[in-house]
């Protein structure tokens, strides 16, 4: 679909000890976005978190408070970053 065509992008972002190590796939199945992004020609984007002690999070949660450093809430933090580089890549 998203070949032929240009498509939105919409991204969940999934709750501390929701990722799937966690709770397998029941948050993608449970937050069902999928069916009415199909609908609407977006793409659904779930992307991981992993649970770690270094650095220390061990809820699997996203960075809302400084594990991945001092920038974890500004353009240069970790998490930030990389989701940036996964939208270029959905983008080619």
């Amino acid at each position: 679909m998203c070949s032929e065509q240009t498509c939105g992008l919409h991204v969940v972002f999934h709750g501390c000890e929701m990722n799937v190590d966690a709770i397998g796939e029941r948050f993608v199945g449970l937050a069902d976005w999928h069916q009415a992004a199909d609908a609407a020609q977006v793409v659904v984007l779930y992307p991981q978190t992993k649970a770690s002690l270094v650095p220390l999070n061990p809820k699997g949660c996203w960075d809302w408070w400084g594990y991945t450093g001092s920038q974890y809430d500004t353009r240069d933090g970790a998490q930030v970053r990389w989701l940036q580089s996964v939208f270029q890549q959905i983008g080619r």
